[in-house]
């Protein structure tokens, strides 16, 4: 046993991309805090965007990158998988986002990995069922390589867990929050130059959405309400970070209620902190999540935050105390909370303050590499 804990641990990650997401983000956060010398680690990636790929090596940890052209080239992938896992010989291999979750358990388990730990993200299972036989096949592939070949999961929330244990009857499902790198908010931008940047004056009210364009983030909710509290004051502008499927629908929707220059579409961008910085405050509208990093690092900014009344979000914001929780789905009760924030300065300083406390506490990157340092450590030592 000594033997054993003073060899290192070596870590191979499988995930599908590196890009802007909130998989990737976290991802990111904890390798730059696990502990080198208790653990090797490896990251591999299948396709593009690999944004997060220099911070990640720059932090010393070797990315291998598949470049994949096609997800679904099935046994292509799986191969090129067994053969570099042969090669790497890990005592662990953690997958994260769909397709890696698949290929990298198939070819885990070819390869003879005894300890596979998949994260989960999202409850997809319940709310995105289009009802189409490829979706039940999706469902079933990964119901079944998960409770075959996983030894462990990690769900980022007790609301994701709930819902695996429902939907595919996963077992031994740890919960640990997604983490943020508490390091970016101890940063004071200049919010002048910023603001200026995009033609804002002092007057101006900015609030800020970030978020895949997609119908489960509520952004058409938002951008109705938003149209409720613009007619009051044109100063108001609202900005909606991130891309996604939903993006011409979303431009239409603000073109036809005359909102082209009041809401302002950013897709992705690299400086997303310091728009944070000159914003008053973050609307959250979603119909569902797993657990928002987006939200999270609005909170550790010291935004004070709107968001849905769903269970998890429950889980992350005090109604009334660290934010302001609103029924989903509701565009005037949405807009009524933003326009009671706008009115009162002083409910936005309290909220805003509570909300930097709880999301600097709870979701600590460094906290969490901890913890994931001992979920690793139990199950290699315990299947070893």
């Amino acid at each position: 046993m000594t033997n054993e804990s003073n060899k290192k641990i070596k870590i191979l990650h499988i995930i599908e991309t590196l890009g802007y997401g909130g998989a990737e983000r976290v991802l990111t956060y904890s390798l730059k805090n696990i502990n080198r010398n208790k653990f090797s680690i490896k990251v591999v990636c299948l396709s593009g965007p690999l944004n997060f790929k220099k911070e990640i090596e720059d932090s010393g940890i070797n990315v291998i990158c598949l470049n994949a052209k096609n997800l679904y080239s099935f046994y292509r992938i799986i191969f090129r998988l067994c053969i570099l896992i042969i090669k790497e010989k890990p005592d662990l291999v953690h997958t994260q986002l769909f397709f890696a979750n698949i290929y990298g358990r198939i070819a885990s388990k070819i390869a003879g990995i005894k300890n596979i730990i998949t994260t989960l993200q999202n409850p997809d299972y319940t709310y995105e069922n289009n009802g189409k036989l490829t979706y039940a096949i999706r469902k079933l592939i990964d119901k079944y390589t998960g409770k075959f070949y996983n030894t462990a999961f990690i769900a980022v929330s007790d609301f994701v867990k709930k819902d695996f244990e429902k939907q595919l009857n996963f077992k031994d499902i740890k919960v640990l929050y997604n983490c943020i790198d508490n390091s970016v908010f101890n940063k004071h931008n200049n919010v002048d130059t910023k603001r200026i940047e995009f033609g804002f004056s002092n007057n101006d009210i900015i609030i800020l959405n970030i978020g895949r364009l997609h119908p489960q983030k509520g952004q058409i909710c938002l951008i109705e309400a938003f149209n409720l509290i613009y007619k009051n004051n044109n100063r108001y502008k609202l900005l909606i970070v991130g891309n996604g499927p939903l993006e011409n629908a979303l431009k239409n929707k603000a073109k036809e209620l005359s909102l082209e220059n009041a809401v302002i579409f950013l897709k992705n961008r690299q400086d997303v902190f310091d728009i944070m910085g000159i914003s008053d405050i973050f609307v959250f509208p979603s119909i569902y999540e797993g657990l928002p990093l987006a939200l999270v690092e609005a909170m550790a900014s010291g935004l004070p935050v709107i968001a849905s009344k769903i269970d998890v979000l429950k889980e992350i914001v005090e109604d009334g105390v660290d934010g302001i929780l609103v029924e989903n789905s509701n565009y005037a009760k949405l807009a009524k909370a933003i326009s009671d924030l706008i009115d009162n300065p002083e409910l936005r300083g309290y909220l805003g303050k509570n909300a930097k406390e709880k999301a600097i506490k709870l979701f600590d990157s460094t906290v969490y590499a901890k913890k994931i340092e001992n979920i690793y450590q139990e199950l290699v030592y315990r299947n070893n």
